[in-house]
């Protein structure tokens, strides 16, 4: 993902710069998508310990670019661009 960008959705007005992102954070976002996902098939399908991915994407909400929709579930809050 290095040198694209990451465009947010309808009324948001915001991208974030994919080399503003931690391996591990490209590897989450390489996985999830716009439709919730279960941290334990997150976990599963990336191959990292749940409290590992739970720290990751504690800070991809923060950034903005994910959000948890449901409790143990997460969803994409952008457009993958290029």
């Amino acid at each position: 993902m290095t040198g694209s960008q990451l465009s947010f959705g309808p009324g948001q007005g915001r991208t974030t710069p994919a080399e503003d992102l931690t391996p591990e954070e490209e590897s989450i976002l390489d996985v999830i998508g716009p439709s919730a996902a279960h941290v334990g098939e997150l976990a599963r399908e990336i191959g990292i310990p749940v409290a590992r991915l739970y720290s990751a994407l504690a800070l991809l909400e923060l950034k903005g670019i994910v959000t948890q929709v449901e409790p143990m579930r997460f969803a994409t809050s952008f457009i993958k661009g290029t």
